[in-house]
């Protein structure tokens, strides 16, 4: 059997609403040497039965799936782990590629060996698939010294679709396993930022916006850290602790000068968000509160009045009114 040269990683869960338009995309790539690993986390829709429909259809494309779900940062890792190309992305089920994706973001790192990574410029469509926002470029992370390229990740708000762009497949295994906590991918884009230089290409990411996105669906960073990792489902965790500490952990993980080590630590006390430890503080309080004096709270939500809104948001959405239906 060849080896692919590219890899692309799919990892879903219950995605039957957009993943034909996902692999679609995928089938219709100018850039031919690749194989899709999809591998479901034991959906209940007709995820499966489409996966295997694709599958069967075209040799490069493997399908598997877990006995359980065993939460997405699992899933993540096992289609990282199950890749045999030299290059590898992974993409959600609900995103599209532009045709010429995996050529220009193949291509650039063919042509620059000391680039790590090729990341896309984003664009923001609805559930139609009609443009909410143009094209846009993130940062880049280019520089030559890893200090800045950290710094200019952690300064970043909106550059976590750069996740979805093209690495070099040992470098993504050297990161370790994305971490059980929301918005790990941020922690995993430094870890990638600190190995080397990430490149925006001209080519186009198309990130979906729906009522069933991870971050409408799952409210708050306690949420969506039990989406990550269902394990956590009735514990008390502090996900914030391990964003910081995984920040500060990443720093000592990969060869630099110490000058740049004492660069990128001084970043990492400048733009951390302190007082969000306090609020896994306050949420592990009201947690244990809430055991003793149960009731229809969210202790999370109390803390966090974002999270209060999207809950309401997406109640209201028909999405929320169905899913009310029918755990009632």
């Amino acid at each position: 059997m060849n080896t692919p040269r590219v890899s692309i990683g799919l990892p879903i869960y219950n995605g039957s609403n957009f993943m034909r338009e996902t692999i679609d995309s995928v089938l219709r790539q100018t850039f031919t040497d690749w194989e899709l690993v999809i591998c479901d986390n034991a959906s209940t829709d007709a995820t499966p039965e489409i996966c295997r429909e694709y599958a069967a259809r075209d040799s490069r494309i493997r399908f598997y799936a877990n006995a359980k779900n065993m939460g997405a940062a699992y899933n993540y890792d096992r289609v990282l782990e199950l890749s045999r190309g030299e290059y590898f992305k992974w993409t959600a089920h609900d995103d599209l590629m532009a045709p010429d994706f995996l050529e220009k973001c193949a291509g650039l790192l063919d042509s620059d060996r000391s680039a790590i990574g090729a990341a896309p410029q984003a664009a923001m469509i609805d559930e139609s698939g009609q443009i909410l926002r143009e094209p846009w470029r993130e940062v880049s992370m280019s520089s030559e010294r890893p200090s800045e390229r950290y710094r200019q990740q952690l300064t970043d708000a909106e550059g976590f679709r750069q996740i979805f762009g093209l690495y070099r497949t040992p470098v993504v295994r050297n990161c370790g396993p994305n971490g059980r906590w929301g918005s790990s991918d941020k922690n995993f884009l430094a870890r990638l930022s600190l190995q080397g230089k990430i490149l925006v290409t001209d080519t186009v990411l198309y990130s979906r916006v729906h009522p069933l996105q991870s971050v409408n669906a799952h409210t708050s960073t306690h949420a969506r850290s039990i989406w990550f990792d269902p394990k956590l489902a009735g514990k008390i965790h502090f996900p914030r602790f391990s964003m910081v500490w995984d920040y500060l952990s990443a720093v000592f993980a990969y060869p630099m000068p110490f000058s740049e080590r004492l660069r990128a630590t001084g970043y990492w006390l400048r733009h951390m968000h302190w007082p969000g430890l306090a609020k896994d503080v306050a949420v592990a309080g009201l947690t244990l509160a809430h055991r003793a004096l149960p009731g229809r709270w969210e202790p999370d939500q109390i803390i966090d009045p974002t999270a209060k809104r999207r809950t309401q948001k997406y109640a209201q959405s028909p999405v929320g009114l169905e899913a009310g239906k029918k755990s009632r």
